[in-house]
């Protein structure tokens, strides 16, 4: 009876205190990217609208988990961090506000607007991560876009990005600094992109119509 009583008792010490017997998982800090800080456009700017769709992502890119890739093919989350939203929403806003701060377009938005829009950006996100080429860390990013025309889903234009900045693996702060300054320098790029790509194709037509999802608004 004695012993019996003695492990309902140690049973029921483990109930209540169990929390303490399993071990807890640190917080996680949450991260933004820095805001980006595009140079306003010293042309006018091109009459049309452009929707830009998030990104598609494979997992792990599609979720908020700050991405190191210490060697070979394996991917880890950073430890004790992780991104604010998930990750194809946060470098779509990150392009968005480039694009708008440029102000080389007409409007800008994105796939849950209900504005009408000549062309769409679509983009496959491959790359968004911590890793050590040569022993020392340097964040990468890869982008694949489509620019397509709205009515006719017709490819446009396509283009492939790649950013690659050194930056330290400690603090978490500066892993982040890292992935902002990556993230500015692909946004440039990009919006450096559409609107050439824009101005060739919109630059020298008559946009007096609002644009369109049901009808093509461009001259050819």
């Amino acid at each position: 009876m004695t012993i019996r009583y003695a492990v309902l008792m140690l049973g029921a010490l483990a109930m209540v205190s169990g929390c303490s017997l399993l071990p807890e998982r640190p917080a996680k800090a949450t991260y933004m990217l820095r805001a980006p800080d595009v140079a306003p456009t010293d042309q006018h700017p091109v009459a049309l609208t452009l929707r830009v769709l998030t990104p598609h992502a494979e997992a792990p890119l599609s979720g908020n988990s700050i991405l190191v890739n210490p060697r070979g093919e394996s991917i880890q989350a950073y430890g004790g961090a992780r991104w604010s939203k998930r990750l194809p929403l946060l470098v779509r806003d990150h392009w968005i506000e480039g694009l708008r701060q440029s102000g080389g377009l007409k409007a800008v938005v994105t796939e849950t607007s209900d504005a009408m829009s000549n062309l769409v950006l679509g983009s496959n996100l491959t790359r968004f991560q911590l890793h050590y080429p040569d022993g020392e860390p340097e964040v990468v990013v890869q982008l694949d876009v489509q620019l397509l025309e709205t009515t006719t889903r017709e490819v446009v234009a396509t283009q492939r990005f790649r950013v690659n900045e050194r930056t330290a693996d400690q603090p978490a702060e500066a892993v982040i600094s890292g992935f902002s300054d990556a993230s500015q320098a692909l946004t440039e790029n990009l919006v450096a992109w559409l609107l050439d790509v824009s101005q060739e194709i919109y630059g020298e037509t008559d946009q007096a119509r609002p644009p369109s999802d049901t009808e093509s608004s461009t001259t050819r």
